[in-house]
Parts: structure tokens; C-alpha cells; sequence
């Protein structure tokens, strides 16, 4: 089971491929746009022919930056999320674009072709939207799952100044930080001879600070 496991993961394509590939891309429009108006006969960005081309040069180069930042943080976050939605938004106006010539028959500058014709060369557009969506899903819900899984093991596992504390220092910290805490929060209670699994006596229900049971009113 295991074997097969360490297989699988090893098989396994990283989605960060997917997020460099829209930065490439987004950065040669950008660079083609400048250099020339037509550029904005590609079906891909004829989107935008209505407006100017620094305008959206520049709007391309902003969500590469953004982009590349995102995937360059340690851990994924809310913060990195937000930061590759312009490139998101890019890629789904390109891939709205490509369906739109499809259904018309013809491309961006007008020419007509056969809609299967359209499709297949139009298909890398809508395929990178599809594998763009499926990278920011897995990339940022695999390390939204990791930080809830660490503070539901704290809640079980440590007493309630610990919970409290790595709480705070969550709220706080940078990303790849954050799983620190946890374990260093478990090895201090380890130290102290307590196991990692025993509340102390004051947080059970039914007893007091002083260690006698309370009175029900």
C-alpha cells in the first residue's frame, strides 16, 4: 500500500507548471501588444481591441507580477489566492474569447473557418483555464485543509493557554511559519512531563480552580 502510494506520488504533475505557463504567456501579449496593434487580431486577446494597448500591456504585466509572487510564498494563503485572481480573470476573458469563435465560425479578425477547425486551435486557451481553475483549487484548499487540521489537533491535544497562543500567533505570522507552532506548542508539554492528550485538572467540566467540584446553582 505504501509502495503504491510513493508511486503515485511520484507520478503526480505540480501545479505550478500551469501558473508559469499563464505568466509566459500574459508576458509575450503584453510585450506583442506594445510592440504592435496587431496583435490584437490573436481571437485570445481580441477581447480587448476596444481599448488601449498600454492599458492592457500593462494589465498584463501587473497579473504576471502578481502571479509570480503568489507562487513564489512558501505556503499557500488567502493573500496568494487573491493575488493570482487578475491572472484568472485573464484566462477566463481568453478562454470566453476562443468559445465565442467557435460559435460564430470565425476568428477574432474575422476570418471564417470550419468551428472544429476553431476549436482545435483555439483548444490551449480553453485547456489553460480548465488547469488554471483545477491548480488554485488544489494548491490553496490543500493548505486551507492543513492549517484547520493543525488547529483542530491543538484543540484535542493541547490545554487552553496553548490553543490560545498559537491562535494568536496564526493571526500573526507568515505562512511558513505557522506550522511551527503546533508542534513546538506539543514538544513544551512534553518537556514539562505532561502527556500531549491529558487536559489539566482546572478545564475539565465539574471542578474549580481550586480543584474541588463546583455546585450546580
Amino acid at each position: 500500500m505504501n509502495a503504491k502510494k510513493a508511486r503515485r506520488g511520484k507520478l503526480r504533475v505540480s501545479h505550478v507548471w500551469i501558473i508559469w505557463y499563464a505568466v509566459i504567456l500574459h508576458t509575450v501579449w503584453g510585450c506583442l501588444l506594445l510592440l504592435s496593434p496587431s496583435a490584437y487580431g490573436a481571437t485570445a486577446i481580441h477581447i480587448f481591441h476596444g481599448l488601449p494597448r498600454d492599458l492592457i500591456a500593462s494589465v498584463l504585466f501587473l497579473a504576471s507580477g502578481m502571479a509570480v509572487w503568489a507562487v513564489t510564498r512558501p505556503r499557500p494563503s488567502l493573500r496568494s489566492l487573491a493575488a493570482l485572481l487578475p491572472q484568472q480573470g485573464l484566462l477566463t476573458l481568453s478562454a470566453y474569447g476562443a468559445v465565442a469563435a467557435v460559435v460564430v465560425a470565425h476568428y477574432g479578425d474575422g476570418v471564417s473557418r470550419p468551428r472544429l477547425f476553431i476549436l482545435a486551435d483555439q483548444a490551449p486557451a480553453i485547456i489553460a483555464l480548465i488547469l488554471h481553475t483545477a491548480a488554485l483549487a488544489e494548491m490553496h484548499a490543500r493548505g486551507a485543509d492543513g492549517d484547520l487540521l493543525r488547529i483542530i489537533r491543538l484543540f484535542r491535544e493541547g490545554d487552553p493557554a496553548e490553543v490560545h497562543d498559537v491562535l494568536v500567533a496564526l493571526a500573526g505570522q507568515e505562512p511558513a511559519q505557522r506550522g511551527e507552532q503546533i508542534p513546538a506548542g506539543l514538544a513544551r508539554r512534553g518537556t514539562d512531563g505532561k502527556p500531549p492528550g491529558e487536559r489539566p485538572p482546572e478545564s475539565l467540566p465539574g471542578r474549580s480552580l481550586s480543584g474541588g467540584a463546583t455546585r450546580a446553582p
